[in-house]
């Protein structure tokens, strides 16, 4: 259910968790992790969040969309440290057509850019950048892979380490496959990056992004040959070109990679999935760079948990991580996930579940080894959905 408006793109451990007479897994007295307050903005007939970044503890920035009148239109909601409240977004295009914000970073208290794209059945997608100034969001002009076979352009993923240094990472389509897209912000305009594909790729994509510093990116997603698995992929920015970086899978079945966070230029954690056709499962998937190489490091389910997938992780210090995401339990409910590494293992965390069918959280920040917040998306009933916040910490 995961992107439910706009269309994105070693076997685990079983750990206990709390679970309640439903199978749900459910926040406990000193789990940390509790629901927070999402309000819709005036309108709204759905919602969802999608991405989130923190400057500081109680100044956090999350973004997403939201369905009205037929269309569908950006979001951005501020966290204070006590609440969250819509911010007024700028939605370049009008219905019938879509725009949405998928990814934000925020370096400094009052400066935040968000990224995400632009379609209509009309014209090709197009990529989208907003700027947050402390007062107001508007909108900033971007960067496009071009060309009569070009249909498709969008951002899913944005790392800032700077105000004006800014990377985002997505995807574009030519013809029947797909390429992986970045593009830099200098602090005046954003510039299209050359970003390589796996040899014999049909598709690939970037799905997130983390600079350390402004010459020290970490991008990762997905590829495929188009005949087999997906396969997690990762590149480089040494602050002149992309590389490709080799990235181990737990199986032969592949997997994909959606998330990375990097506390340092040798210290990056990246999650997403991985299959096991075996068992006709997918299952968490956690790697590490060490700066040198990547390598896979084992991450718990919930006990009796199947199809699980992190969509997002958050790395405050080399030694402290949180990631985010979601699984299905023995009733084929959806529900949130979120685990903590502690430097030398992964721990599943209870999660609460506020939503009626489903829910899911799709990115989390963490301005502190003790505080973070989470977002995604609670399903009610009748297909009614709305954006869902979880906060980790007093």
């Amino acid at each position: 259910m995961r992107g439910a408006l706009f269309a994105a793109s070693v076997a685990a451990a079983s750990v206990a968790a709390t679970v309640t007479a439903s199978g749900t897994v459910a926040a406990t007295a000193g789990s940390g992790w509790s629901v927070v307050v999402t309000p819709s903005p005036a309108g709204a007939d759905v919602s969802e969040l999608t991405g989130v970044a923190c400057s500081g503890v109680g100044a956090c920035t999350a973004v997403g969309d939201f369905q009205s009148s037929g269309g569908v239109f950006t979001l951005a909601e501020r966290w204070n440290g006590t609440a969250f409240s819509v911010q007024p977004t700028p939605s370049p295009a009008s219905p019938p057509a879509f725009s949405v914000l998928r990814g934000v970073s925020c370096p400094a208290a009052g400066e935040c850019i968000a990224v995400g794209g632009i379609t209509s059945s009309s014209s090709p997608g197009l990529t989208l950048a907003e700027r947050w100034d402390g007062t107001a969001w508007s909108t900033q002009r971007t960067a496009n892979q071009s060309g009569s076979q070009v249909t498709d352009n969008r951002l899913l993923g944005v790392s800032c380490p700077a105000a004006s240094a800014c990377t985002a990472v997505g995807s574009y389509q030519r013809g029947d496959q797909t390429f992986p897209l970045a593009e830099r912000w200098n602090g005046n305009r954003w510039t299209l990056q050359s970003v390589a594909s796996p040899p014999g790729a049909f598709t690939s994509s970037l799905a997130a992004v983390s600079c350390s510093t402004g010459s020290a990116c970490i991008a990762v997603g997905t590829s495929n040959d188009g005949h087999g698995a997906d396969l997690p992929l990762a590149e480089q920015w040494n602050g002149h070109a992309w590389s490709i970086q080799p990235v181990p899978s737990p199986t032969s079945e592949g997997g994909k990679l959606a998330g990375v966070s990097c506390s340092a230029v040798s210290a990056c954690i990246a999650v997403g999935q991985f299959v096991d056709q075996a068992g006709a499962q997918t299952f968490a998937l956690a790697e590490r760079w060490n700066g040198s190489a990547w390598s896979i490091q084992a991450s718990p389910s919930p006990s009796g948990a199947a199809d699980a997938f992190l969509s997002g992780v958050s790395c405050p210090a080399a030694t402290s991580c949180h990631a985010a995401g979601h699984f299905f339990n023995s009733t084929n409910m959806e529900l949130t996930l979120a685990q903590g590494w502690d430097g030398s293992a992964w721990s599943v965390q209870p999660t609460p579940n506020p939503g009626s069918v489903a829910d899911t959280l799709s990115a989390v920040a963490c301005p502190s080894t003790t505080s973070c917040v989470a977002v995604g998306t609670q399903y009610q009933a009748q297909g009614k959905f709305s954006a869902l916040g979880e906060r980790l910490g007093a």
